[in-house]
């Protein structure tokens, strides 16, 4: 059994982590733009849009998926999080280290680690990774 929670932030303002996925299999100059189009928008109707995302077990991207899926209550946390969804800070400097960090020492939290030096671990990381 497990369950979602917001990220545990600094000041408490309520997070989740974004990903940006992306689709791109048509050309910009090819003569199918009005077939390309059309099943976008097909695809992207909240009724055949929402039926996938349901059975494949992703999280809606629009705003009509996201209402469809309102209640269904696995992903309730998540859609009200995702308004303020944060990407990977892959810009900063820092971030290749930080993510070492993560990756190489929050598992050992499962393995009876302390979560705040672990945690004070990665921060300092962070802090001193360029």
């Amino acid at each position: 059994n497990y369950d979602t929670a917001a990220i545990p932030t600094a000041d408490g303002s309520p997070v989740t982590l974004g990903v940006a996925d992306h689709l791109m299999a048509f050309k910009n100059d090819g003569d199918n733009q009005e077939a390309i189009t059309a099943f976008l928008d097909f695809f992207f109707s909240p009724e055949v849009y929402t039926t996938f995302v349901d059975a494949e077990g992703f999280l809606p991207t629009t705003q009509s998926g996201s209402d469809a899926l309102a209640d269904k209550e696995s992903i309730q946390t998540f859609l009200e999080l995702l308004p303020s969804a944060q990407f990977y800070p892959s810009t900063n400097p820092a971030w290749p280290t930080t993510q070492g960090a993560i990756q190489q020492q929050i598992g050992t939290i499962a393995q009876g680690a302390d979560p705040a030096e672990v945690l004070a671990d990665i921060q300092a990381a962070a802090e001193g990774g360029f």
